[in-house]
């Protein structure tokens, strides 16, 4: 249970920054 729950976590997390990168990147071109 709970490393599913870090599983997630580290998954949310990967695809925010991920998101926040390609804004930026956008943002900058």
């Amino acid at each position: 249970m709970q490393s599913h729950t870090v599983l997630a976590f580290t998954g949310i997390s990967q695809s925010l920054a991920l998101s926040r990168n390609m804004s930026i990147l956008s943002s900058e071109t």
